[in-house]
């Protein structure tokens, strides 16, 4: 296996793609309403995304570190189980 590889193949390549994805698609959204003369624009909408993306991506990570296994939330807990099992 070469480093390449390895690297593309690793869940902290992964993870930073997302971050800054979100934050280029945040900028776009951004440039777009500066471009119309809108509140709000580039670094807001890219720091609003950054944070949306940190915030999901800590959960998944979190939640998947009992298991080992970040699709772990499908089949561990349910939300419409768990409010069907109380009534």
């Amino acid at each position: 296996m070469t480093v390449w590889t390895a690297i593309v193949t690793s869940q902290v390549f992964a993870i930073t793609l997302r971050i800054l994805l979100s934050i280029g698609l945040g900028a776009l959204i951004g440039l777009e309403r500066q471009l119309r003369a809108r509140s709000a624009g580039i670094r807001t909408n890219a720091l609003v995304s950054l944070g949306s993306c940190l915030f999901t991506t800590v959960g998944v990570y979190t939640l998947a570190a009992g298991t080992g296994d970040p699709r772990a939330w499908p089949r561990r807990w349910r939300p419409a189980s768990a409010s069907s099992a109380r009534a």
